[in-house]
This record gives structure tokens, C-alpha cells and sequence, in this order.
């Protein structure tokens, strides 16, 4: 039941950004085949840790033709499930479908979903030696301030106090420190990161790219 207007228009930007990109995302126009590979994504019970596989199954449509093989995308958030398939058309179009299970079909869907569920937007870590967090600092240069992404080395869970080790490397500064943060101060010194929607743009850019 494909909607027949184009879904995903690519954007750019965190949770909450604007849409600043008309290039399309998740649609593209295939050749039509004389066979295609039969299954659903509602059924097929493929896994988004299966970069490039494609989900088939025996099943066919109320119109007999079997519709193509789902697409699953790799390194998807923890939760997230992407897949593309191409419809009778011969259109490929890329689906989102969050922890929930709610599907998400065009990316201002995506963009809603993410502005409407603040756990899901910025889930939940569990604070542990490796975990990954985010904490607030200014840029020298510029002056501007920024949260910069951070390796937890220490939890000391009696004191209430993690020690982070941040690694900065580009074409304008290098190195390597730490700095130690209080529990209590998350969401202020520092806090878990932030859903990165440009990290589901490309798992959808990959699964198109795979059908």
C-alpha cells in the first residue's frame, strides 16, 4: 500500500533542525524487473544488523505479485530498524521504524516522532566505564559552546562522580584530557547524546543504495 508521492526528502541537522536540503533521500526509480524477490517487511522478520541482506518470504500480494525484498540498513541507533524496498513501481522507498515499533515513512514523520518523544530523542545510558556521554565546553577559537562526545574511565558510584576522557582530532586542533563531572550535574555539565538523525539519513542512504 505505497503512498505514490516521494517520502523522504534529505535533511540535515540533530533532533528538532529544519529540513535545509530538497535532494531526494529514499526514493529512486528502479528498472522494472520481469522476477522480483518475494516478502514483506511486515513479515519478514529481517534484522537491522543485517547490512544489505534482504528479508523474502513465500507470501504474495492480493494481486498475485509478490513484492520485492526488504534492504536492511547497518549501524543503526540501538532500537532503530531501516530498510528499503522497491514497490511495484519499481520505486525504491526507505521506511524508519523506531523502538516503538511506529513506522515512519516520509522524514518530517521522523522529525515529529523524535520532537514528541523526548526519551527517544535523547535515550537513556546506563552510566559504566565506556559509556558514552556529552559535556558542555567552549571552543577557544570561536568562543562558541559546544557538547563534545566523551569516554567515561571512572564511576564512582559512593561519590557520585564519573571521569570522562575526551580525544579531539581535526584539521585544526589535537589532543587528549579528562575531566571529572558530578552525577547530579546531568543535563547541565554534561549529558547522554543526543539522537543524531543525519546517522538515520544515511543508514536510509545505505539501504536505498543496497536495493
Amino acid at each position: 500500500d505505497w503512498e505514490q508521492e516521494r517520502w523522504v526528502e534529505r535533511g540535515r541537522g540533530l533532533v528538532g533542525a529544519d529540513l535545509r536540503s530538497s535532494a531526494s533521500l529514499c526514493t529512486r526509480k528502479m528498472p522494472r524487473k520481469k522476477s522480483m524477490d518475494t516478502g514483506t517487511p511486515d513479515d519478514a522478520g529481517g534484522s537491522s544488523g543485517a547490512g544489505g541482506s534482504s528479508a523474502t518470504g513465500g507470501g504474495t500480494s492480493g494481486s498475485g505479485t509478490a513484492p520485492a525484498a526488504a534492504f536492511y540498513a547497518n549501524n543503526v541507533p540501538e532500537g532503530w530498524i531501516v530498510f528499503a524496498q522497491a514497490d511495484k513501481e519499481g520505486v525504491v522507498r526507505t521506511v524508519f521504524i523506531a523502538p516503538t515499533k511506529k513506522k515512519l515513512k516520509t522524514l518530517e514523520e521522523l522529525q515529529a516522532f523524535v520532537a514528541k518523544h523526548p526519551a527517544i530523542a535523547q535515550p537513556e545510558g546506563e552510566l559504566a566505564v565506556g559509556a558514552v556521554v556529552e559535556a558542555e565546553m567552549q571552543d577557544e577559537p570561536s568562543g562558541a559552546v559546544e557538547w563534545i562526545s566523551g569516554t567515561v574511565l571512572k564511576f564512582n558510584a559512593k561519590g557520585g562522580t564519573i571521569k570522562v576522557q575526551f580525544r579531539i582530532e581535526n584539521t585544526t586542533e589535537k589532543g587528549e584530557w579528562s575531566e571529572t563531572y558530578k552525577v547530579a550535574d546531568k543535563g547541565k555539565e554534561w549529558r547522554w547524546p543526543l539522537l543524531s538523525l543525519d546517522r538515520l539519513y544515511a543508514c536510509a542512504e545505505e539501504a536505498t543504495e543496497t536495493c
